[in-house]
């Protein structure tokens, strides 16, 4: 059910509220659909975005030379800014959770290996086949080998 919410206090009652109708918002809403949790998904914008709501995020970059406008790729409606994603992303080495001396602030309190099963859940939430990376290849099925 979609609803606008106009008035506080509407007497409704949710077991888990996600802030939030991006892609992470939605895959949570969706792994929990058959958790028999009654769920609210709040989203600022609405259905669709609008001139209006995207007002909101105008702002500054740092270089406009380098960097585009804000407004330009995130977006205030359902979906967030994955109406705009070219839906490119690529996952993390293992040496990217290691301390590393000469990376300021490297290190992560969890591992790849933590995130493995939640990398190949991901993959199967956007049907984007088998999770099956080499990161020793510069490209998936290249012969180009990475330098250490």
């Amino acid at each position: 059910m979609i609803a606008q919410f106009t008035a506080a206090g509407d007497g409704l009652a949710y077991d888990i509220c996600i802030v939030g109708g991006g892609t992470v918002g939605l895959a949570i809403a969706a792994a929990l659909e058959n958790a028999k949790l009654r769920v609210c998904v709040l989203e600022a914008g609405g259905r669709w975005q609008t001139n209006r709501s995207q007002e909101l995020y105008h702002g500054i970059v740092a270089d406009p030379l380098v960097h585009p406008p804000v407004q330009n790729f995130r977006i205030r409606a359902l979906g967030g800014s994955s109406r705009a994603w070219g839906g490119r992303c690529v996952p993390f080495d293992s040496i990217d959770f290691q301390k590393r001396e000469w990376v300021c602030n490297s290190g992560w309190p969890i591992t790849y290996e933590t995130l493995l099963p939640y990398y190949r859940r991901a993959h199967e939430v956007i049907e984007v086949g088998s999770y099956d990376y080499d990161p020793t290849s510069a490209l998936p099925g290249s012969r180009v080998e990475l330098f250490e």
